[in-house]
């Protein structure tokens, strides 16, 4: 199984809306007011998200790290655009910027991963630019200062022509990133391109699993060896 997915596959499907809508557990409330799990089968279950909502602590939107794949999708009250072993995605809007939101499990099926993946489109390539000041001013306001910046000029033909930052982004000159550390969790802000195209992410991790996760990267790739 693999522990990394495609992100331009899960564009490809939650913008062009060529993946279906998937079945499988449905939300409802019961008489008393408590939200379960209806299940294609018959069954049903307490919907053990609301454990995690009641209380208010959450490490991303109303996500908890180590959280399984029905609890999240639980957690965003609707079912994904796309959806794959390891991952889910919803098509999305943050503030006014289209976006895709994913969420990524390790083969145990727990989360330790989410985030956002900007999809505007812009002709003028500093719109891209301006959209990363934008989200990354939000993020200031909201954690503080980052904890990391980095600002990385790999090919410095364009660093004195500032109307061409979004071209040296596109061509993979130029790599815009900030990282913050807030309690359990690394928040990265990322902006980098390359032939053409430019990758803006916004990527929660979870901190307590990251040894768990570069096991298994190692595993994937010495299993490929």
């Amino acid at each position: 199984m693999k522990l990394y997915f495609n992100i331009t596959i899960i564009l490809i499907f939650c913008i062009a809306n060529t993946c279906p809508v998937f079945g499988g557990e449905q939300n409802a409330i019961t008489d008393d007011g408590k939200r379960v799990l209806l299940r294609d089968d018959g069954t049903w279950e307490y919907d053990k998200s609301v454990e995690y909502m009641d209380k208010g602590e959450f490490d991303f939107r109303k996500i908890k790290w180590g959280m399984n794949k029905q609890d999240v999708i639980a957690s965003e009250n609707d079912q994904p655009t796309a959806r794959e072993s390891n991952y889910i995605a919803y098509a999305c809007k943050l503030s006014r910027l289209d976006c895709v939101l994913f969420y990524q499990f390790i083969p145990n099926g727990k989360l330790y991963q989410a985030g956002y993946y900007i999809t505007n489109e812009h002709i003028n390539e500093n719109l891209f630019i301006e959209d990363y000041h934008s989200i990354d001013n939000s993020l200031r306001k909201k954690y503080g200062e980052p904890t990391t910046i980095n600002d990385v000029w790999k090919d410095k033909f364009y660093q004195n022509r500032r109307q061409k930052w979004g071209m040296a982004i596109m061509r993979g000159d130029y790599i815009k990133g900030s990282e913050w550390t807030i309690e359990k969790t690394t928040l990265q802000h990322m902006m980098a391109g390359d032939n053409g195209k430019i990758e803006h992410t916004i990527i929660y991790k979870s901190v307590e699993m990251k040894d768990i996760v570069e096991k298994l990267r190692e595993s994937e790739i010495e299993d490929k060896l």
